[in-house]
């Protein structure tokens, strides 16, 4: 009886994979998408290109070139980003966030400055291709 349960079991959590799509593989957002960062209700618009994997690898964009890394697990989505600027300072930025479909996702970043630490905000982006 024993032996009938694990079987009726183990079939049971085949057929829930198999119709349920089991483990979700993580989306190809490899290319250019369109972002726009919201800054204090501000957007700020741009175009960034990812290249590597599915699961991860660089950020960059046409006028710096690679500015940092990604990696994505699931339907989420990490990115880093640090941008030198004419000043001598450095930009870095922390993003988080949801990959809705293979043209959408959004989340919620921080960013702060190397040389003015105490200046640290803020705010969502959303990115489409």
């Amino acid at each position: 009886m024993r032996k009938m349960s694990i079987l009726f079991f183990s079939f049971f959590l085949v057929f829930v994979f198999m119709f349920t799509g089991g483990c979700k593989a993580p989306v190809d957002i490899t290319g250019t998408w369109n972002i726009t960062y919201n800054i204090v209700g501000v957007p700020v618009v741009g175009l960034v290109t990812f290249t590597g994997t599915k699961e991860s690898g660089t950020v960059s964009t046409i006028l710096v070139g690679d500015i940092g890394t990604y990696s994505v697990s699931g339907d989420e989505i990490s990115f880093t980003v640090e941008i030198n600027d004419s000043f001598g300072d450095a930009l870095n930025l922390s993003a988080s966030g949801v990959i809705r479909n293979k043209n959408s996702m959004d989340g919620s970043f921080s960013y702060y400055y190397l040389r003015l630490p105490q200046i640290s905000l803020s705010g969502t982006w959303t990115a489409t291709r």
